[in-house]
Formats: C-alpha cells, sequence, structure tokens
C-alpha cells in the first residue's frame, strides 16, 4: 500500500517557546553506563493475562488464543486519548482528495469506531483534538499543497489552505496542530517547491498561522511534549513549565521512538533500537514526567526484532511488550517497580498483504 499516514515520530530537538526569563535548572545526573544485551525472558505469565490486542490486520485474545480478522491497517496517536482505529484504502492515484468514513467495527467489543480513510498515495493524516475528524495534508493541482480538516462525515470542517509543501500533520491538541515540515522528493519533482529543512509547528487550526516553531516535538499528551535532540527537555504547554532531560545512556541509534503515557500519566516510554546487527537490538527506558528520572526495563537492552516488537500500556498500568526476540514470538508484561517480566509465548498477526507495515498495537 502506497498511502503515507503522518504519523512518523519526531526526532530533532525543540526550541525554546518563549525567548527571555531565567535560565533552566541544571539536569539530573544521567543514569548507569549501558551494558551487553541478554535475551528477554521471565516469570511465566498466568493463564487469566486479560490482555486483548488490536493490530493491524487482527483482533486477538490472548487467553482464549484466539484470532479475528480485522480491517484496520493502521493507528492515529491522539495526545492524552486512545489512538484513532484506521482502516486505509489507497485510491490508486499519486495526488487528490481523499475521502473520510467510519463505522462501527462489530468484531470489537463494544462496537469500537473504525475510521475508513480512502486517499491517494501523496496525503498524510493526523487526528482532530476532539477525535471526530481527521486533517488531511494533499496535493492536488492546481491547488498544490494544502492542508484542511475532514470530519468522519466526510465533509470539510476546516476548507483546504495553501501550505508549504511537506507538511505533514502529527495531532491536534488544545494548544493547536502540530505538524511537521519535511523535505519531499515527490513534491520537489512535481511542484518544483518544497521545504529544504526539516523542523515542527504548532499551527493555530483557524488560520493555519505558526504559533510556534521547532525543530521537532513528540507530544505526550495535550499539553506536554518532549524534546529530542542535542538538548532534551519536557515542556508543559500550560503551565509554561521546562523541564531539562539527561539522554540515557541507551544502546542503538539516538533518535528513539516515544510512546504514550501510562494510565496515571507519570511513565513515558523510549524504545531504542540498534538495527545494523543481526541479531538486533532492542532498549527500552521509560522516562518519571514528575521525576524527570529515567528507569530502565528489567534485561534491556535485548535481542528483539525491531520492526516485530513495540509496547504499549493496560489499563491497569502494566507495559505490555509484543514480539520476537529475537526468532520467538512473545509476549510480555512489566509492572513498574517489580524487577522482571511475565512472559508467554505469542505469535503476533502477520500483516495482511499490501497494507503497510506498523509496528504499533493498542490494548483494547
Amino acid at each position: 500500500m502506497n498511502l503515507r499516514v503522518g504519523v512518523l515520530a519526531l526526532t530533532v530537538f525543540l526550541a525554546a517557546c518563549t525567548p527571555g526569563g531565567p535560565p533552566p535548572p541544571e539536569p539530573p545526573p544521567g543514569p548507569a553506563p549501558t551494558r551487553a544485551p541478554s535475551y528477554l525472558d521471565g516469570a511465566e505469565m498466568p493463564a487469566r493475562s486479560a490482555l486483548r490486542l488490536i493490530f493491524g490486520g487482527a483482533f486477538v485474545d490472548v487467553d482464549a488464543k484466539e484470532t479475528v480478522p480485522l480491517p484496520v491497517t493502521s493507528f492515529l496517536p491522539r495526545p492524552g486519548h486512545p489512538p484513532l482505529l484506521l482502516d486505509e484504502h489507497p485510491t490508486g492515484a499519486d495526488f487528490g482528495r481523499g475521502r473520510v468514513g467510519a463505522y462501527r467495527e462489530a468484531v470489537l467489543p463494544g462496537g469500537r469506531t473504525v475510521v475508513r480513510l480512502a486517499a491517494p498515495a501523496v496525503s498524510f493524516a493526523g487526528a482532530s483534538s476532539d477525535g471526530r475528524g481527521l486533517w488531511l495534508a494533499e496535493y492536488d493541482e492546481p491547488a498544490g499543497c494544502t492542508l484542511r480538516e475532514v470530519g468522519l462525515d466526510n465533509r470539510d470542517r476546516r476548507p483546504p489552505r495553501p501550505v508549504v509543501c511537506g507538511t505533514r500533520p502529527i495531532a491536534e491538541t488544545p494548544h493547536g496542530l502540530w505538524v511537521r515540515i519535511a523535505p519531499d522528493a515527490f513534491l520537489q519533482a512535481r511542484t518544483g517547491t518544497s521545504t529544504t529543512e526539516e523542523r515542527a509547528a504548532l499551527l493555530d487550526p483557524a488560520t493555519l498561522a505558526e504559533k510556534a516553531t521547532f525543530p521537532a516535538v513528540e507530544p505526550v499528551d495535550e499539553d506536554r511534549v518532549v524534546v529530542l535532540g542535542d538538548a532534551w527537555e519536557l515542556r508543559d504547554l500550560r503551565t509554561g513549565r521546562v523541564t531539562p532531560l539527561t539522554r540515557p545512556p541507551a544502546a542503538g541509534w539516538p533518535d528513539p521512538r516515544v510512546g504514550a503515557p501510562s494510565p496515571d500519566g507519570r511513565l513515558v516510554p523510549f524504545t531504542f533500537g540498534e538495527p545494523s546487527g543481526s541479531p538486533q537490538i532492542m532498549d527500552v527506558w521509560v522516562l518519571d514526567l514528575s521525576a524527570a528520572t529515567w528507569t530502565r526495563l528489567p534485561l534491556m537492552p535485548t535481542y528483539a526484532a525491531l520492526k516485530a516488537t513495540d509496547v504499549t500500556w493496560v489499563g491497569d498500568g502494566r507495559l505490555v511488550m509484543v514480539g520476537r526476540f529475537p526468532d520467538a514470538g512473545k509476549v510480555a508484561t512489566w509492572t513498574p517497580g517489580t524487577a522482571g517480566w511475565q512472559v508467554r509465548p505469542f505469535d503476533r498477526p502477520a500483516t495482511p498483504a499490501g497494507a503497510p507495515v506498523d509496528v504499533r498495537f493498542t490494548v483494547l
């Protein structure tokens, strides 16, 4: 599938939102140096794990060992809320306008809403703040590159307006619409114009005027963003508080995948990876947002297939990891404050033929 959805993680640092003011406090001391990788293992997971997982293409009841096909291809993040389930359908065109719809998926208990998006290849989507629409970055002649908000009934909530080619929505929050602006070779060749720098911006949804511009951010919830790059920070846009962060001595590349916060809003997982080796290496840390301190998960770094392994939270506060380690499929849970994992053999469903590969999953 050629449809590209603008939900990519951002990996550059955040510039100051407001000039002036007192200098930020010094960051806390960093944790212990990195160590050699190990193999993920632990105590046997209880027969009743209460894990019901949604993957691209399938819904799985882990305890019942039941897998049901599901027309979900990806997940659009909504900072501070569960992600939107996305059912993508390419139109077969490189550019043009997309169409948005929604339906209740009977396979999922409670009939959770799935958003259907039929869009051309050059199209990027981000969730509206209320979950009732999508922001679509599109290219269509003669209008060029535009950004519009579309309701789940396919009616424009905000009409298409011109933007810099390469603009990709991340997600909308009460503070505005987060976008990533990055060079795009296709648009450069097609239009002769595209941004030459990579950065992020917070846009006013009503006007698309830039309220603030940054090299990049990772939204944590409706108010807070994590800053990555040469200088790491946690910024609260509601209070204006800036907390410096010390990058953990993680194994792998410097650009982590940042997950959603724990149900209590306190802990955020950061997944680092080293893809060049065989087997590959994954290193997962959690950041305590209140104390600005790091905890390395047990047995990290571990050997894992990076394109088949990810983490998310369960409502009871457990962190769930699903993947291959490196040849055996497993599902594992870790409870903050404990020293080990609970593990069970588990093979995550294969990505349906023609669907985009999405390493993420979510918990029902």
